[in-house]
């Protein structure tokens, strides 16, 4: 169900943990999806976990059509199928995101 209009800023206000329920792989399908995107309003989002060709695929796909520079860590993130996981990130190559370990993105938090 989705919140009313302005209500996710004052949400999600000083907390440092969010959860968005999905009923498919797409978190996108979740009303409060885009309302959140736009009022963390991210510099770059990073993406790990699993599964790379199906949940991380539709999440990064997500954020490219919406604009937004993601950054993939290829060392925290499983696929299920590895055929499906080397099309996938020939894809978000192609389309500018950056792929990083998670040595590298612990380090850019310093």
């Amino acid at each position: 169900m989705p919140f009313p209009t302005g209500l996710v800023p004052r949400l999600i206000e000083g907390r440092r943990e969010i959860l968005l329920l999905k009923k498919s792989f797409n978190v996108f399908t979740n009303p409060n999806a885009d309302p959140l995107l736009d009022a963390l309003d991210p510099d770059e989002i990073v993406v790990f976990g699993v599964a790379t060709d199906v949940c991380d695929d539709a999440a990064i796909r997500g954020f490219l059509l919406r604009g937004r520079r993601v950054r993939f860590v290829e060392d925290a993130s499983r696929g299920l199928d590895e055929d499906r996981v080397a099309a996938c990130t020939a894809v978000w190559r192609d389309r500018g995101v950056a792929f990083s370990t998670t040595e590298e993105v612990i380090a850019s938090l310093g």
